[in-house]
């Protein structure tokens, strides 16, 4: 593969290369991701009574998608930025929506990606205000 050329290759001899057969030879989220880039908001925050499970969260959106996350261990389960931003850039790409997905780790966390008019209106909210 060759980053950002959106072309497939096999190395067929160390001046010159081949499409590979039978692989979508056209493809690049460039587009997208300069969209969600120019618009991407953040917000994060923690409960206000907390329980100690599930208690802080961090959202990535744009204008119709969200990368949500949910987690109990402020200290050790911060989800990196990058990670949901290259989430938020695929699965908008491919209108493929992740839903909860459990994160590994000794306290729950969870994670999902989709059209932000799919999350709960709590979630929704929270977006609409940050719109503002």
């Amino acid at each position: 593969m060759h980053a950002d050329s959106g072309r497939a290759h096999i190395n067929a001899g160390s001046d010159k290369s081949e499409e590979v057969p039978g692989v979508i030879q056209e493809w690049s989220e460039a587009a997208t991701a300069k969209a969600v880039i120019k618009e991407l908001k953040y917000f994060g925050g923690s409960a206000k009574e907390p329980t100690g499970q599930l208690d802080h969260i961090q959202i990535l959106f744009t204008s119709d998608w969200a990368a949500v996350y949910y987690f109990s261990d402020k200290a050790h389960f911060k989800l990196p930025i990058v990670f949901m931003l290259d989430g938020l850039i695929m699965h908008k790409h491919y209108n493929d929506k992740l839903g909860w997905l459990p994160v590994p780790g000794k306290k729950k966390a969870y994670y999902s990606i989709k059209p932000r008019a799919e999350f709960k209106k709590g979630l929704q909210g929270i977006m609409d205000k940050k719109d503002r």
